[in-house]
């Protein structure tokens, strides 16, 4: 072998060295973005048009009317053109099925639409295990009667 073919596979060899390690040491560092927790951790059904009345928890009768947006066994979104105030606790009476259920919980946010809507989102107060079951059991068969949004 001449000299020449040694040189240049010395050469060959170094630059590839060189290119190797400039790679690693001008790489942009990159920025893992930690992932979210999903919050809602509970089968969540969307409707369009269900029906519910609602109260403030320390009054006895339902005075309001509203719109169930969705719903799972921890909680749902409810739509009403009636702003409540500064209230941080409502019963809401509903039915699905034949099935009625008057669940309390707590509202943990309240947001104003723009066709004068109020939106809360509800945190229900932990259920019993018969009425988590029974509500899962509706929720699940109402949402293979049809395609709801």
């Amino acid at each position: 072998m001449s000299t020449t073919h040694i040189i240049l596979s010395l050469s060959i060899v170094v630059l590839i060295i060189i290119l190797y390690a400039g790679r690693n040491f001008f790489q942009k560092e990159k920025h893992v973005v930690p992932k979210k927790p999903n919050r809602r951790t509970a089968f969540r059904l969307s409707l369009l048009d269900q029906d519910c009345w609602f109260y403030p928890s320390s009054s006895g009768e339902p005075e309001y009317k509203g719109l169930i947006r969705d719903i799972s066994i921890t909680g749902m979104k409810l739509h009403s053109l009636v702003d409540i105030g500064k209230i941080d606790e409502i019963t809401i009476e509903f039915a699905f099925l034949r099935e009625s259920f008057t669940l309390t919980g707590q509202i943990r946010r309240r947001k104003i639409l723009e066709n004068d809507f109020y939106e809360y989102g509800v945190h229900f107060h932990p259920l019993d295990e018969k009425t988590e079951q029974k509500l899962f059991k509706v929720l699940w068969e109402k949402s293979k009667e049809k395609i709801v949004i």
